[in-house]
């Protein structure tokens, strides 16, 4: 199924939000459309990276659209008006 099996999102992680911060998710999930899980996935692991590698290496790879650590594609975008 995957060409990497390393690749594939075995593990879960659940957390638990009050209603405003259930609210800011559903906000910005209704103005990108992603999945709520891809959208809280890509910030949890974009905050991971500038914690662990700083801000100055988290900037140079947005550039290329990739997240350092991981090399997943950033997906988590606005949509063009």
């Amino acid at each position: 199924m995957y060409a990497d099996p390393s690749q594939a999102r075995t593990k879960v992680a659940k957390i638990y939000l009050n209603e405003n911060e259930e609210a800011l998710i559903n906000a910005l999930h209704k103005i990108t459309g992603g999945e709520k899980s891809v959208i809280l996935r890509n910030i949890l692991l974009r905050e991971a990276e500038k914690e662990l590698f700083g801000d100055l290496n988290f900037a140079s790879s947005n550039i290329q659209n990739k997240m350092p650590f991981t090399g997943q594609k950033n997906t988590f975008s606005r949509p063009k008006k």
